[in-house]
């Protein structure tokens, strides 16, 4: 809110030329805090025969500032990672534990809530301790099916806060490494023979779970 308050003080200058007194900072942020919708707006989408509808965001749990996990499992963090050749997309959907940093990971032909229904349920059958809490950004195949299965499951769903990747740092951070130290390295097969790379990938995983040297 006190970047809004700094954004429309400016306009001081306008009530100045109007000799209108002018507002300070603290006054303008007690406006805000106590409008209704907080000075906001959603933003106006276009139905397919051109009518303007109104977009409605639906209220999500965030993950606890400061929270960080204890047990293994406690805390589930997933996210996708998208590669693109010429006109062929590719998703790579990741699994990691921030305690343990055990991870799991699957390329998908389809960024849907399907497709992340299957790769959760993959991940699972793989992860040697149950999942309690799941972590995942604001994305569309984040959502949906996805988020009926968790809540099946009673799997708490945690989402982060829009453009606030720190909040997912672990799993930004093996989506670093799967890339410079695996995916790079296969983008033939990514793109022209799924199963192959799938089958590749996961034998890296068993290395990097179980044999790949870690810096103390």
């Amino acid at each position: 809110m006190a970047v809004t308050q700094f954004k429309l003080h400016p306009l001081a200058q306008h009530c100045k030329s109007r000799n209108e007194t002018v507002p300070n900072i603290s006054t303008i942020g007690r406006l805000i805090a106590d409008a209704p919708d907080k000075v906001r707006s959603c933003p106006i989408q276009a139905r397919p025969k051109g009518k303007l509808k109104r977009y409605r965001r639906s209220k999500v749990t965030r993950k606890p500032k400061g929270y960080v996990a204890q047990t293994p499992g406690e805390c589930i963090a997933m996210d996708t990672i998208e590669r693109r050749l010429d006109n062929l997309k590719r998703y790579v959907m990741t699994l990691t534990d921030p305690y343990s940093h055990y991870a799991f990971a699957a390329t998908v032909p389809r960024c849907s809530s399907v497709w992340a229904k299957r790769v959760f349920e993959s991940a699972q059958r793989t992860y040697p301790f149950a999942f309690k809490k799941t972590l995942t950004d604001n994305g569309s195949e984040l959502k949906g099916g996805f988020d009926q299965m968790l809540n099946d499951l009673h799997i708490p769903h945690w989402h982060t806060y829009p453009k606030t990747p720190k909040m997912n740092a672990h799993c930004e951070r093996f989506n670093r490494t799967i890339q410079d130290e695996f995916v790079d390295y296969h983008e033939d097969l990514l793109f022209y023979d799924l199963p192959a790379f799938n089958e590749k990938l996961a034998d890296w995983l068993v290395w990097y779970n179980y044999q790949r040297p870690t810096i103390a």
